[in-house]
């Protein structure tokens, strides 16, 4: 601007009508725009210098984002990478699961049974057609299971399956067509099979394994491994036996007319699995079993401390005592079911009566059936067939009663069969539960063999592994892939950013040599303008607006540079990318940033400006004209 020029802009109507410069804030930002625009030779030499430090540093950051993000990207899609697998088999208790499946880091967990019951037979049958049967893993499954819903298939339901890559590709199998798994067994020697149909859900991206598996619900897998283990499983029609619920005793009552020689209650208590005895009278023994004993008789009590024994025991002692007409009474300590009633009724003392001393008792409770539970008619139990819920610290058991209302026993006791009472009392040492099907109790499965677990975050195998080897389950994972990773991806950072703040340096240098140099040049009209009334705070923000021009023109030139080089690095080695990956790239997140960063440069460089231009004095402006 010439002195011509500055006393135009002096008596211009837009200057002398504001009065007060600082109440016109785009004053100062049209003056310092049009004095680039004046000096636009060497706007656009500072502009390309500053685009010539910023295009290395996004291509750098975009080189090192984009691969890192790859290798991230195709570690988190493949989720075997976050998959944990234990190396040995153990038991896994189910209350064991509950925990793990609650942990924040894990995203999917489910049982697994034994390896060796795992494999069945499976062959195609639908559209007419029969394939060649092959031997495939069974591999439980459930809802969000990761593997499967990453690969290209839906979670299978009751009566469905999913297929891995090479089994589809050996049965010749397509989604929607009917498979037919095999599950075989040696019984004796005889050979048995089972076999059930399956609807194929899906079949899984090649990617997700390279053995010949099904996908099964946790539960299908159990059927088949209880069917290789000998059971009958009657939701599929395999034959076999139950898991009978046997009963066991705490004790038993000897009841005889003479007394025993005290050898043989030594030699009964040493080989028969009771550990103690003790002589009672007819009220003692009453008091414990619940009904009335014959007062001429005597009584001995054999019992255990700690576990309780089953029936063979009692064979044992019936042997022992063959010829001696002793009565053995099976004793079971009081139990508490609750009712479910309405209301709920909880009875605190539920006893076993013996089938030989129901006529002491009275003869309402001489037929009892297998589930009748005798009540006294002063508790007012309805009489009706309900639900009696019996639990313990190993398992809840539901089973239904048959309430019989008598009038022989005490108002506070209940009775039923040893052998229900017997088999309750067994799920204080195994897992029992009521089958409706065969409308008997059963045995089922303390634990699992094994599980598969996958973790929620690539960052989370790291953890779940520490804990398990801290709690002596091995386990494998990809954590040394994942951690090679990661350890690239700090040491890319490390690097870019100690070119970043080279670049950073030399570019603030060059920005503060140019707009100082650039106040110096101006120093005799910017004291025209401060002797025209501009105040020193609006006058110090021309070397920051024009800063700040510079900077987002050089970001912008240096933002046209980086798109033209990542896109043609992205061409060379597209043949090595997926769809949807690039090698060089930065999202709008970063780019913004990246700018913010530019000005917020640019404006502390042009801080050294601002103080010498504090340091011009309007007086100057009169000495020079």
């Amino acid at each position: 601007m010439n002195v011509e020029e500055r006393f135009r802009f002096a008596e211009s109507e837009d200057f002398m009508n504001s009065q007060n410069a600082s109440k016109q804030p785009l004053l100062m930002t049209r003056l310092s725009l049009s004095d680039l625009r004046h000096e636009w030779v060497l706007s656009l030499c500072l502009i390309m210098a500053v685009s010539a430090v910023i295009a290395p540093l996004l291509l750098l950051f975009g080189l090192k984002y984009g691969t890192i993000e790859t290798l991230r990207r195709r570690l988190i899609q493949d989720p075997r990478n976050r998959e944990v697998r234990p190396l040995t088999s153990l038991s896994f208790p189910r209350e064991w699961f509950d925990g793990v499946a609650a942990r924040s880091d894990v995203a999917f967990l489910t049982p697994m049974t034994r390896q060796i019951s795992a494999t069945v037979t499976a062959y195609v049958i639908s559209a007419g057609k029969k394939t060649e049967r092959v031997d495939v893993d069974i591999i439980p499954t459930g809802e969000n299971d990761p593997l499967l819903i990453e690969n290209g298939s839906a979670v299978p339901a009751e009566g469905q399956c999913v297929l891995s890559a090479y089994a589809a590709e050996a049965m010749d199998a397509q989604p929607g067509d009917t498979i037919e798994i095999e599950a075989t067994r040696l019984k004796g020697a005889k050979k048995e099979k089972g076999v059930v149909g399956l609807t194929v859900a899906g079949v899984l991206d090649i990617r997700a394994g390279g053995l010949k598996s099904i996908y099964v619900p946790l539960e299908m897998l159990e059927q088949v491994e209880a069917f290789k283990d000998g059971m009958g499983v009657p939701e599929l029609g395999w034959k076999g036996d139950l898991p009978d619920a046997y009963p066991v005793y705490n004790g038993l009552f000897i009841v005889t007319k003479t007394s025993l020689p005290t050898y043989l209650i030594k030699r009964i208590v040493s080989s028969t699995g009771f550990t103690k005895s003790k002589d009672l009278t007819s009220q003692e023994a009453a008091e414990l079993a619940g009904y009335p004993f014959p007062a001429a008789s005597v009584t001995v009590q054999l019992y255990t401390q700690t576990r309780a024994v089953s029936g063979d025991s009692i064979e044992q002692v019936e042997r022992l005592l063959r010829g001696r007409n002793a009565t053995l009474l099976p004793w079971i300590r009081p139990m508490e079911f609750t009712l479910m009633t309405d209301p709920p009724t909880t009875i605190s003392r539920v006893l076993a009566l013996p089938d030989a001393a129901r006529p002491w008792l009275g003869e309402d409770v001489e037929k009892m059936g297998k589930y009748d539970l005798a009540i006294s008619r002063g508790m007012a139990v309805p009489d009706e067939s309900t639900t009696a819920v019996y639990s313990n610290e190993q398992c809840v058991v539901r089973f239904p009663v048959h309430i019989r209302p008598v009038t022989a026993g005490d108002d506070s006791v209940a009775f039923m069969s040893p052998e229900i009472a017997g088999s309750l009392i067994l799920a204080e040492q195994r897992p029992v539960r009521y089958d409706p099907a065969s409308e008997k109790l059963l045995l089922y499965r303390r634990g699992f063999a094994g599980f598969r677990l996958y973790a929620r975050t690539l960052e989370d195998v790291k953890n779940l592994r520490h804990d398990f080897e801290e709690l002596n389950i091995p386990v494998h994972t990809e954590a040394e892939q994942i951690q090679t990773v990661m350890e690239m991806d700090r040491y890319l950072t490390m690097i870019f950013w100690l070119v970043a703040v080279v670049g950073i340096v030399g570019s603030a240098a060059s920005l503060v040599a140019s707009l100082y140099a650039s106040v110096e040049r101006k120093k005799r009209e910017l004291s025209v303008l401060r002797l025209l009334g501009l105040s020193g705070g609006t006058l110090y923000r021309f070397p920051v607006i024009q800063g700040a021009t510079l900077a987002t023109g050089g970001f912008a030139m240096a933002m046209v540079f980086f798109g033209v080089i990542a896109s043609v690095i992205n061409r060379l080695f597209q043949a090595h990318l997926r769809p949807g990956e690039r090698f060089c790239h930065l999202p709008a997140g970063y780019i913004i940033g990246a700018w913010i960063v530019t000005l917020l440069i640019a404006c502390l460089a042009a801080g050294a400006a601002v103080t010498r231009l504090a340091r011009i004095d309007p007086a100057e402006a009169l000495r020079d004209e």
